[in-house]
């Protein structure tokens, strides 16, 4: 908004003099300073109201109020550390043989014997 100057003052009060006539000048001038006057007597009389009223409410509270108790703050508690998990050494467990398999009539032959039966032995399945 561009800033008003001298000239455009000129022609605003040109134009009120057409609008309103130069009886009526003195009189509008005289109630716009009433009106300003009263608000600001109006916004000064609200903020002492206030304030007044902010005091008799703070009175009445401390008053229907009991004594303040001191209050008793508990002691700090220092954060907790965490403490490192120590595990047991693992102890090696003795590994449990398999049985020996046995073939289709009973335990397995003699190693004389199971060349001629044309059965050959198998080494062991390693435990699940």
């Amino acid at each position: 908004m561009p800033n008003i100057g001298l000239p455009e003052l000129a022609i605003i009060l040109v134009i009120v003099l057409l609008l309103f006539g130069a009886s009526r000048l003195p009189k509008l001038g005289k109630s716009m300073g009433q009106g300003i006057k009263g608000f600001k007597d109006g916004l000064n009389e609200a903020t002492k109201d206030d304030d007044e009223g902010k005091q008799v409410d703070q009175a009445a509270q401390a008053a229907a109020l009991p004594p303040a108790e001191p209050v008793q703050q508990a002691p700090v508690q220092q954060p907790v550390q965490p403490q490192p998990v120590q595990q047991a050494p693992v102890q090696a467990q003795p590994v449990q043989q398999a049985p020996a398999e046995t073939g289709p009539a009973g335990p397995p032959p003699q190693p004389d014997q199971a060349a001629e039966q044309g059965w050959t032995p198998q080494p062991p399945s390693p435990p699940a």
